[in-house]
């Protein structure tokens, strides 16, 4: 005669069967991977939106400061004249000397 396995008792960890096990890694494990990399690839999504939003604003940003430094590239030159024009004028230079001085 077999002996009788005894009933469970409070405490008692069940065993587990190499088939639930199979189971379990052929089910949820693999399920497990493809749902954290969903979520790191949606991670990866919104960092990617993030950083293009960042850098559209950037380059709105540079296009104004370009603009300003256009215009003032474009104003020195008119403005060195005036000085050398109010400088002629000031030393007492003739008028056909300013314009060659001017030139």
């Amino acid at each position: 005669m077999a002996p009788q396995p005894r009933p469970p008792r409070r405490g008692d960890v069940p065993k587990v069967r190499k088939e639930s096990l199979r189971g379990l890694y052929r089910n949820i494990v693999p399920r497990f991977f493809i749902s954290l990399i969903n979520g790191m690839i949606s991670d990866c999504g919104s960092k990617v939106e993030h950083l293009t939003e960042g850098l559209a604003e950037s380059r709105e940003v540079l296009k104004g400061i370009e603009a300003t430094l256009k215009s003032t590239e474009d104003a020195r030159p008119l403005r060195l004249r005036s000085w050398r024009f109010r400088s002629a004028v000031s030393s007492g230079i003739s008028e056909s000397r300013r314009v060659q001085y001017l030139g």
